[in-house]
């Protein structure tokens, strides 16, 4: 049980990191090109 929560743990953080790194990246290549 501990090992799927730790599953769970890491698969949201992965999710979380990848989300915000495409947000960031959105918003300096519309800085960019503005």
């Amino acid at each position: 049980m501990l090992v799927y929560d730790e599953t769970i743990a890491l698969l949201t953080f992965i999710a979380v990191t990848a989300i915000t790194t495409f947000v960031l990246v959105r918003v300096i290549e519309r800085r960019e090109a503005a």
